[in-house]
Parts: structure tokens; sequence; C-alpha cells
């Protein structure tokens, strides 16, 4: 079974994520192990597409728990899960490589978000249909905003920057999703060494790091209102820097694939 079809979950004492986890991605091989150096072990012998990690163990000393993992990993998904009183922690630890996290108890619906296996969709309570001219009702409101990003066609984004700008598919794809979302929400990417503008005021900036081959590479900027749902805003983030991570690769191996066509 290829490696991003199995998953690591590590800690799990309670079993708040693993019944969940199993019928989020049934077709996974899910391996359970009891604690953190139980996991490296793991890591050092099998590659795992997916790794879960509770927050609580690593709270002392969670910023080189969660590098140790990230080498391991390599370009694996680390993910944390935790109790809701654990998310400031959590949320901090995406700028050392975590690339998501969960707030237990999980659902299904979530870990299929934060796995990528379905879909993000919010459904509105208070209208399910359509208008008398059969167009569908306009979002508004602080939820609706935020919702609308998760509507956003990202790997038809994605696809199509890379075959018109192979060369710089990456930043072509940011621009277009900046556009789609403009001017409520802006998207950035930024180095590593360079600290993003300070939001207007009312707004807020959210950050992410988009890892290849384990360097940060760059780092994603989210600036939304402030009152917005910033927990669903993360996890649009952290699933588009997993996408951008892929698309750098590819941007990279045709730049390597026009060197040698200039060279040779």
């Amino acid at each position: 079974m290829p490696a991003r079809d199995r998953i690591l979950l590590i800690g799990d004492r309670e079993e708040q994520v693993q019944n969940a986890l199993r019928s989020a991605a049934p077709s996974a091989e899910v391996c359970c192990v009891p604690g953190v150096f139980h996991g490296i072990h793991e890591l050092s012998r099998a590659s795992y597409g997916t790794v879960l990690l509770p927050a609580e163990p690593i709270e002392r000393r969670p910023e080189p728990a969660v590098r140790t993992l990230r080498e391991l990993i390599g370009q694996g998904r680390l993910i944390l899960f935790g109790h809701p009183t654990l998310e400031p922690l959590s949320r901090k630890m995406l700028e050392f490589g975590v690339d998501d996290y969960l707030v237990t108890p999980a659902s299904v619906a979530e870990i299929q978000q934060v796995l990528g296996e379905a879909p993000l969709r919010v459904v509105r309570a208070e209208s399910a249909g359509e208008e008398a001219d059969g167009t569908t009702p306009a979002l508004a409101g602080p939820v609706d905003r935020v919702a609308s990003l998760l509507g956003l066609p990202l790997a038809e984004i994605l696809l199509e920057s890379l075959q018109s700008a192979p060369h710089a598919a990456f930043s072509s794809a940011i621009a277009a999703i900046d556009a789609r979302i403009g001017p409520t929400m802006r998207l950035m990417q930024l180095s590593p060494s360079v600290a993003p503008p300070a939001p207007p005021e009312g707004m807020t900036t959210l950050s992410h790091p988009v890892w290849l081959e384990k360097v940060e590479k760059s780092v994603l900027h989210l600036t939304i209102p402030r009152d917005d749902d910033q927990t669903t805003a993360r996890h649009f983030l952290a699933q588009l820097a997993h996408l951008a991570g892929r698309l750098l690769v590819l941007q990279e191996q045709f730049a390597g694939l026009k060197h040698l066509s200039i060279t040779d």
C-alpha cells in the first residue's frame, strides 16, 4: 500500500479519534501506537502519508517534538489532536511544521476535512432552496464569508496555473486565489524571512508554512475580518499549503527539465 494511504495514530488512549478515523478513511491502513517514542520508532522503519499526534504530551517541549517528527515524516502530513483547551498550542505549532489540527472529540466530517478525503462544505440551515430566478442565495455574514473559501476549486486553480505558467505556478496560483476572494479577504505568499504587513483595522492575518523536502520554502498569509470563523479559515489555509507544497515539487521538476533542455 502506498505511504500516502497509510496513517499512523499516536497516543489515542481514549479512542477519541480512532473510531471516527476508520469511518472517515475506510480504505486507509491505520497503525495505532501508544506514545510518541513508539511513533518515532515506527516512522524510522516505515513511511506514512499522515501522522496524528496528541497535543497534550508535547505541551512541555512542543517545538523539539514537532521538529523531530517533521523530519521523520518528510512529505507526509502531521496533524495534532486534543481538547479544546489545547487549541492555542496546536495553532502555534502550525509555525513549527504541523500541517493542521483537530479539536476532540472529532467527528467523521472533521477528520475528512483535515485529511482531504472529502470537500469542505458548509450547509446553510436557514435556506436550502433557490431564489425565484433559479440562482443560489448569496452568501452573507461572518460565517458565510469564510465558508466561501471552502467552495473554491483549489485543485483546478493549481492545475490551471501549472499549465499556463509552469515556471511560476505557485505564485500564479496564489494570485488567482487572491483575486477570487478579494476584496473582503486577501491571500499572499512571502519568504519565511519576511514578515507580513500589518492587517488593516478590524482584520486579522493567519499564517501557514509551505514545506518542500523538509525545508520551509514559503509562508501563506490569509487576511480575514477579525470576527470571522478563524478555525474554518485555518483548515482552508492548511489544505492549501499542503497542495501548494505538491505544486512546488512539480514546478521545480519543470525548472529542472527546462535547464536540461537548454544545456543538452
